[in-house]
């Protein structure tokens, strides 16, 4: 039997399978202090649409992330700093590059006590033990 039927069904098949496939882009960028410029070491990023995924930032403060064209909601946020929220059209590999305000939104803290004493615990009782040496 000639090769040439099984070629020609070959390549129908695979040029068929790759027009159904989603263009993949690549989200990526740094995240760093807005006050120091320092980068954030293991800043959360999430993203959020028809597909969701998150990281974290690496030891440069640097992320990347690959996901089907579409529009996205983006988190960044990290311990102390206040959480950025973007939403991006991802239709072209992004560049990110975000700096995170200290959080200062600290709750008051009030804290009172009693002068009375406890009246159970009047001395510490431990046990004695002589050694022979």
């Amino acid at each position: 039997m000639p090769l040439k039927p099984y070629l020609l069904i070959f390549f129908l098949s695979f040029f068929s399978l790759t027009l159904f496939a989603q263009n993949k882009f690549t989200l990526s960028g740094t995240i760093r202090d807005a006050s120091s410029g320092e980068t954030l070491i293991g800043a959360t990023v999430k993203i959020t649409g028809a597909t969701s995924a998150g990281t974290l930032t690496n030891n440069y403060g640097y992320f990347a992330l690959t996901q089907p064209e579409g529009t996205y909601t983006v988190t960044i946020s990290y311990t102390g700093f206040a959480s950025v929220i973007k939403t991006i059209n991802l239709n072209k590999d992004t560049k990110l590059n975000e700096e995170l305000k200290d959080a200062n939104d600290l709750a008051e803290v009030t804290v009172s006590a009693n002068n009375r004493k406890n009246e159970n615990v009047k001395s510490a009782q431990m046990g004695l033990e002589r050694i022979d040496m």
